[in-house]
């Protein structure tokens, strides 16, 4: 399968950091037959760069300039963005070297998709957010043309779930196929490491029962919603202790102001982010994911591998995670009631779940992405319509004709004026 002349992957991300996206493609990368040569392109000065510079390969900034979504509370710029984004790729085409392939990490980052367009390469499009359902992102044109626009910039889709391929507009669908994360087990302390650890960081004495969830403070990971079972469970036990690892941004002031006000400061802990959390999984009774919406929590993974038990909210790609590799129960979405039961049923009465921990492997997970990368390379077609948009984009920041026109409305005094003739000529 691998006997091709595909030798060189650029993967682009969007951030410096090491969360779920740039995380699973870092392992990717990782487990890469090593014959493959790998380029990375994605902004830097974080934890992501050094982990990329540790296996030796080469590393380009990318400086931030995302994305079609723009926060919900914030202020988006469409026309600058697109501005940003067309100047550079530009600087990118005489900066980089031709690949054979492009892998674009997320629906953040359309440089890639650029990229290839230039060279007349291959594309493919890692998707890994339900950005539909997203609370915290909002797009800055619509959805379905921002759709468009994709389908003509890549060859193929991988999404990290079926859930996630089964949100996609029907039109990528002859595109998009689902390839899992994998997972590696790198043992890094024990369990009794791990205890010393809570009591010595955060004084949860070693018999405490500690409930851990990894995720940052945004709204769709549901921090508000279980905050009112973690109280009432307190409240009843002490002894069970909230660990809440994530970045502290969007809600968190929120959810500080819900723990203060409460005085559960000693039983819900946020630490902020953490890049690796192998500490933390090892020491933690059960893992809870409250989520709205996930297309694939690999966390889920780390807890499997780990045999902590799983209780999640009924959310996307954790179905799967559960279904397949087990370990856990699943709670429907709007349902707190009887995620509340279940979370005390499990504290009364801690027992390890079966779990098969060898479904997510990184070997399944790499052969998949190799399949896809394959495909795109060997049945590649130069499309016309491809190069079209991009020199018209490139030469005028504009999304060609996937962005519709605003429809100019006349003034007040203009339509005033208009309904008097008709008035008067009727």
């Amino acid at each position: 399968m691998h006997d091709c002349f595909m030798q060189h992957i650029l993967f682009v991300g969007h951030s410096p950091n090491l969360a779920g996206a740039e995380y699973s493609m870092l392992r990717l990368i990782q487990n890469l037959p090593k014959t493959l040569t790998i380029s990375v392109l994605a902004p830097s000065g974080g934890i992501f760069e050094k982990e990329i510079k540790k296996l030796n390969l080469n590393f380009y900034h990318l400086d931030y300039n995302y994305a079609f979504y723009m926060k919900k509370d914030g202020h988006g710029n469409l026309n600058n963005f697109l501005s940003v984004l067309a100047t550079q790729v530009k600087g990118l085409t005489d900066k980089l070297s031709k690949p054979d392939i492009i892998h674009s990490n997320t629906f953040f980052v359309w440089e890639g998709a650029l990229l290839a367009a230039h060279w007349k390469i291959p594309h493919v499009w890692n998707l890994r957010e339900i950005i539909m359902d997203s609370p915290t992102w909002n797009p800055q044109m619509n959805l379905n043309h921002q759709c468009e626009a994709m389908n003509l910039l890549t060859d193929e889709f991988v999404c990290v779930s079926q859930a996630l391929t089964d949100k996609l507009p029907t039109e990528f669908s002859s595109k998009a196929r689902a390839v899992h994360n994998g997972y590696e087990v790198k043992t890094k302390c024990s369990r009794a490491e791990s205890r010393i650890f809570f009591n010595e960081k955060f004084n949860i004495p070693t018999n405490g029962i500690v409930c851990l969830t990894i995720g940052n403070f945004i709204p769709e990971k549901g921090y508000d919603w279980i905050f009112p079972i973690c109280k009432n469970i307190i409240k009843e036990n002490s002894n069970v202790f909230f660990l809440w690892i994530g970045a502290h941004h969007h809600s968190y002031n929120q959810i500080r102001s819900l723990i203060d006000d409460h005085q559960l400061q000693k039983n819900i802990l946020t630490p902020g982010h953490i890049d690796f959390f192998n500490q933390y999984i090892k020491g933690a009774d059960i893992y809870l994911l409250p989520s709205k919406t996930e297309a694939f929590p690999t966390t889920l993974l780390e807890a499997q591998f780990n045999n902590i038990p799983i209780l999640s909210r009924e959310c996307g790609g954790a179905h799967e995670i559960i279904e397949k590799g087990g370990g856990g129960y699943m709670c429907p979405h709007e349902n707190p009631n009887e995620f509340e039961t279940k979370l005390k049923e499990m504290i009364d009465n801690p027992i390890a779940l079966e779990t098969k921990k060898y479904y997510f492997t990184m070997e399944r997970m790499v052969n998949g992405y190799m399949e896809v990368y394959l495909k795109a390379f060997n049945e590649y077609r130069e499309n016309t319509k491809r190069t079209k948009f991009y020199n018209i984009f490139i030469e005028n920041c504009s999304l060609f004709n996937f962005v519709p026109k605003k429809e100019i409305k006349p003034s007040f005094f203009k339509r005033v004026k208009i309904k008097l003739k008709l008035l008067l000529f009727k």
